[in-house]
This record gives structure tokens, sequence and C-alpha cells, in this order.
């Protein structure tokens, strides 16, 4: 079955990664697409040069662009990369992860692929079966429990489809505290 292909971006959310931002977005380029969808960097609240690392690699790389928010708040960067996306599908990558080649493409095909699935993630190897429910979709995402902050390395979301989930619920995105 062949996979049509989908309007997709990809933002990175980045707080004090001057040592890895490079090395990350370095590897999101290295897919048989990279250079062609926008990849926009999220620097949150940083207080190192992630922003004039991102800010020299924009000029060499065209698809590649830095927004600088004041707060540091992975949650607000969040926020404000969904809200200002307006891609089918937009990718999320924490700034100090380095996927896979392809990952992006197979984040963007499990997407296409499943009409009902909202929100894809990078699989966890070796495959790990057991636990409750709540404990595997957890580990899924990649969401700590008992922590006050968002984490998560790399996953993909339908973008009007997760806003209709948050109307449903009430929500204007992830609601602070999570």
């Amino acid at each position: 079955m062949k996979i049509r292909k989908a309007n997709i971006s990809v933002c990175v959310l980045s707080h004090n990664e001057e040592r890895s931002i490079e090395r990350t977005l370095m590897a999101l380029m290295n897919t048989d697409q990279g250079a062609f969808f926008p990849i926009t960097v999220y620097a949150n609240g940083c207080s190192d040069r992630t922003h004039q690392i991102v800010s020299s690699l924009a000029v060499k790389y065209k698809n590649i662009r830095s927004r600088e928010i004041p707060i540091a708040s992975k949650v607000n960067a969040w926020n404000t990369a969904f809200e200002e996306q307006d891609s089918e599908i937009v990718v999320f990558c924490d700034g100090d992860v380095f996927p896979e080649k392809n990952a992006v493409t197979q984040l963007q095909n499990d997407l296409l692929k499943f009409e009902d699935v909202i929100i894809s993630s990078s699989r966890l190897f070796p495959s790990w079966k057991g636990g409750n429910i709540e404990q595997r979709l957890v580990a899924f995402m990649q969401l700590p429990l008992g922590h006050e902050y968002l984490s998560g390395g790399l996953y993909a979301v339908k973008r009007d489809r997760l806003k209709e989930k948050f109307n449903q619920f009430g929500f204007a995105g992830i609601p602070k505290g999570i």
C-alpha cells in the first residue's frame, strides 16, 4: 500500500540546548524529505547560545527557523508551536533528541496509515509487554507520572484532529501544570 504524503512541519522545543541543537537539527534533516519540511526551533527561556546557533544554521538551511520565546516553559512553547503551525501533521522533537534516519517519515506514515490515530510516538525497543494500561500508555507517550513538566522526545500529531479533542474538553492547548 502506497502512503500519500502530507503537509508536515517539525517543531523543536529547546531550552538551553547549545550543546545538542545542531546535532538534533542535522538528524532531522537526515531523511528522504528532511530538506523539504519546515523546521522551527522554539528556543524557550534560553540563557545560552541556542537561539544564535539555530539562527546561523537558518542562513545555510532555508527550511530552518528560530523562534525565541522569553518564557522558559515547555508547555508554553508547545502551545505556541501548536497554534502557529497550520500543517496537517506537526512533529514535536526535544532539542536534545537525535532521531534515526527517516524517523519523521515513519511518524507521518503511521498517522496517515491509521485514520483513528491522532498521535504517533517513536517506538520503544525492546518492545515492552506487561504492565497495566496506564503504565503502557505513559511509557509509550514518554510522559512521566508525578512530575510537573511535559516530557517526550519525538512524536507527531494530526493537528486538526487534536485541536478538535482540545475543543471537546474545553482546552485551548495543553493545560499548564502537565
